[in-house]
C-alpha cells in the first residue's frame, strides 16, 4: 500500500511538472525573449526532461545569474540554451538568483573575491602596472570593472559545475532508488503469482 501510493505521489508530481512546463510554453509566446529568437524558442529539445537537459539548464542559467549581465541575462540563457540545447525553462528559471533582492551582496561578493585574486596574482597585477592610467576615475572603473568581472567569472563558474555534478548525482541515486523499488515490486508481484498458482493447484491435487 505504501509503495502505491509512493508511485501516485511521484506521478503526481510528474505530471504537474509537465502542466507546469507547458504553461511556461505558453507564456513564453508573450515575452520580449519569444520576439527576438521566435519560433526557435519552441523546439522539442529545448523542452526535454532527460539528465542532460535538466543539469545542462541548472549550470547554463546560474552560470549567466552570477554575471554582471542583468538586463540581458535570459536573452543569453535563452540564446544558451538554443546552442547547448538545454532544457529552457530551467535555465530561465535560474537566471533570477540573481534578483533586485539579491543583486547587489552577491556582486559585492563577487567584486571582492576578483579584487583578492587579481591582487595576489602577479602575472596580472604586472599586466596592469604595464597598461597602468594614470590615477583617477578612468583607473578605478577600470580597476572595479575587472575585479567583478574575474570575481563573476569565478563564482559562476563554480556555480555551474556544482549544479551539474548535484543534480547528475541526485538523477543517478533517484534512478537507484527507483530502480531497487521496482525490482522488489517484480519479485513480490511475482511471489504472490506463485502463491496464487499453488494455492489454485492444492485442491485439485487433492481430490486426485
Amino acid at each position: 500500500m505504501a509503495k502505491r501510493r509512493t508511485d501516485t505521489l511521484s506521478a503526481r508530481l510528474w505530471s504537474a511538472w509537465r502542466r507546469r512546463q507547458e504553461r511556461t510554453r505558453r507564456q513564453l509566446m508573450d515575452t520580449h525573449i519569444y520576439r527576438v529568437l521566435g519560433e526557435r524558442l519552441l523546439h522539442d529539445y529545448l523542452w526535454v526532461h532527460d539528465k542532460r537537459a535538466i543539469a545542462g539548464g541548472f549550470s547554463l542559467g546560474l552560470f549567466v545569474a552570477f554575471t554582471p549581465t542583468i538586463p540581458f541575462q535570459m536573452l543569453i540563457a535563452a540564446c544558451g540554451a538554443l546552442y547547448f540545447k538545454v532544457n529552457l525553462p530551467i535555465a530561465l528559471l535560474m537566471c533570477w538568483v540573481t534578483n533586485p533582492l539579491t543583486a547587489y551582496p552577491i556582486y559585492r561578493f563577487a567584486l571582492r573575491i576578483g579584487r583578492y585574486v587579481v591582487e595576489k596574482t602577479p602575472l596580472i597585477s604586472d599586466v596592469f602596472d604595464l597598461y597602468a592610467f594614470q590615477a583617477g576615475m578612468a583607473r578605478a572603473i577600470i580597476l572595479y570593472a575587472v575585479y567583478l568581472c574575474v570575481g563573476s567569472l569565478i563564482i559562476s563558474t563554480t556555480a555551474a559545475l556544482t549544479a551539474n555534478a548535484t543534480v547528475r548525482t541526485l538523477w543517478n541515486s533517484a534512478r537507484f532508488v527507483f530502480g531497487v523499488l521496482a525490482r522488489r515490486r517484480r519479485v513480490q508481484q511475482n511471489a504472490d503469482r506463485r502463491r496464487s498458482t499453488s494455492g489454485s493447484r492444492g485442491p485439485s491435487s487433492l481430490e486426485r
